[in-house]
């Protein structure tokens, strides 16, 4: 009896000794988790996510040429993985700036076309601090390939601080034409119908040939050039005082291809379109060691034909006089010219030249209409026609010689 109870004291005993037991566990596993709860609620700063973001700066500069770098690639990288962390581009100074960037250490790259990639290895980067990469100098690319010749184009359209450069050679589009068909597009120019050309609204500039003044008028001079015999058409807006610029608005100064390949050489062009217009020229060079010359010779025929109808009328009193007219009508233009010249290469710094230029040039232009009169009141109508035809011409002859010394810098 006294076994029995005790075995059931004993086995009482040790189911609430079980209990206990496993409420204490579970007591220390709900605290536990509390405790881990708590440290999640609070800013991971191992994690850097409550530290304040760091800014890098920095200026990209040409090493040879002193001056800043417009739209270079300024990228960050993670030091661990290399992933990329942010980028931009620099302003025209050559400033950049990067911000919202993460405590740590970073590798920066900097890079733009034509330049070799400069490279910072290892940034560190502090909570809130803003890093100056200080000036950050991009060394030009040059290619060490022997035989190898790195060539590139000019834009069409250059824009100088004091003028404006076509580069006629590089627009196949005009070859066939002539300096006003090179001008058409260019901004502060304007090209009408019968190919007159005003330069920022006025007639009144002054044309130069290789830097020498024409004898022609402006619209005249360039109607005459082929476009195939040019190289480039500067246009100064606004003439220092050498260019004796006073009642002008400005000079277009055509500069011609110059022979540059040894031996003998030619090149021609022709064109031709609707309405009876066709063109060519022809040239010729020779270089052979200080001498080179040239002979070249052009044409070109444009016509414009139209047709017209007018309608009008003109009341006195109680009378409408009414006249109509139908009628047909053309203009045209032609320029021929031969040219030629030489040059002596005296020495490395002195030249000698010697050209003539003859040019001539037609035109005019006719009409034709069938008119109809009446009035009103009244029946009767009269009907006539008219003709009417006009035309000009004329020449120009000019010869240079010049000496050109090219100065050494100071």
């Amino acid at each position: 009896m006294n076994c029995r109870v005790l075995t059931c004291l004993t086995t009482h005993h040790c189911r609430l000794f079980s209990e206990t037991t496993m409420t204490n566990r579970f007591s220390g596993l709900i605290l536990l988790l509390l405790v881990f709860a708590a440290a999640g609620a609070q800013p991971a700063r191992g994690l850097g996510q409550s530290l304040p973001a760091a800014t890098l700066t920095g200026r990209v500069f040409d090493l040879d040429l002193d001056v800043p770098v417009e739209y270079a690639n300024v990228v960050v990288h993670g030091l661990r993985d290399t992933t990329l962390v942010n980028g931009t581009i620099t302003r025209a100074d050559g400033r950049f700036e990067l911000a919202g960037l993460r405590p740590g250490r970073y590798k920066v790259e900097v890079s733009f076309i034509g330049y070799r990639t400069h490279v910072i290895p290892e940034v560190q980067v502090t909570p809130g601090a803003t890093v100056d990469l200080g000036r950050i100098n991009l060394r030009q690319t040059a290619l060490a390939v022997e035989g190898a010749e790195v060539t590139a184009e000019r834009p069409r359209l250059e824009f100088k601080i004091d003028k404006k450069i076509v580069n006629v050679a590089q627009n196949p589009a005009v070859q066939s034409g002539t300096a006003v068909d090179a001008l058409e597009n260019v901004p502060g120019v304007r090209v009408d119908v019968e190919n007159n050309v005003t330069l920022r609204g006025s007639s009144n500039f002054t044309v130069l040939i290789d830097g020498r003044p024409t004898l022609l008028e402006p619209s005249e001079a360039l109607q005459q050039i082929p476009a195939s015999t040019i190289q480039s058409i500067e246009i100064i807006t606004n003439p220092s005082a050498k260019h004796d610029p006073e009642g002008v608005s400005g000079i277009v100064n055509v500069v011609l291809k110059k022979q540059q390949q040894r031996g003998i050489s030619g090149m021609t062009n022709l064109t031709g379109g609707l309405d009876d217009k066709y063109g060519g020229d022809l040239l010729v060079s020779l270089r052979r060691g200080i001498v080179s010359a040239f002979i070249g010779a052009n044409f070109n025929r444009m016509n414009f034909p139209g047709t017209r109808t007018v309608e009008s009328w003109t009341r006195s009193g109680d009378t409408v006089r009414h006249v109509n007219s139908d009628g047909t009508g053309a203009f045209g233009q032609r320029f021929y010219g031969l040219r030629a010249g030489s040059e002596l290469q005296l020495g490395p710094n002195d030249r000698l030249s010697l050209g003539a230029r003859w040019g001539g040039r037609g035109g005019g232009q006719s009409q034709q209409a069938d008119y109809r009169e009446w009035r009103e009141p009244g029946t009767d109508t009269a009907r006539y026609s008219g003709y009417s035809n006009s035309g000009r011409g004329g020449g120009n002859l000019s010869a240079n010689l010049d000496h050109t010394h090219t100065f050494g810098s100071p």
